[in-house]
């Protein structure tokens, strides 16, 4: 396999997670019973003023969910394009390829 196939190959599958996490972040709704409503709500009742503006944890918490499923969204377009340059040039993809996995390293841990 190509280092240009498996580049498209991860786009595509960053660009599923993309999909996967945006609708399922979305339409997630309480299912486990009252605690899980409870927290939910106390989420949305406590606000604090963060950067000039009131927040409450509920609007952090989705936001920062948005944010994961807008990086899927990046890394998808990011490595197609990665894969378009490993197909004329590999050797430039190489120390990218190299940091991406880095990064994906560290996060897992």
């Amino acid at each position: 396999m190509t280092t240009s196939t498996l580049l498209r190959v991860t786009a595509v599958v960053a660009l599923l997670q993309f999909f996967g996490h945006a609708a399922l972040f979305v339409r997630a709704k309480p299912t486990h019973g009252d605690a899980e409503v409870t927290v939910v709500a106390a989420m949305k009742a406590h606000r604090f003023n963060f950067g000039g503006s009131m927040r409450s944890y509920w609007e952090m918490y989705f936001g920062y969910g948005l944010e994961a499923a807008f990086i899927c969204l990046v890394e998808a377009i990011l490595f197609w394009q990665l894969a378009i340059i490993a197909g004329t040039t590999p050797a430039m993809v190489r120390p990218s390829r190299c940091s991406w996995w880095r990064t994906w390293r560290m996060r897992s841990l």
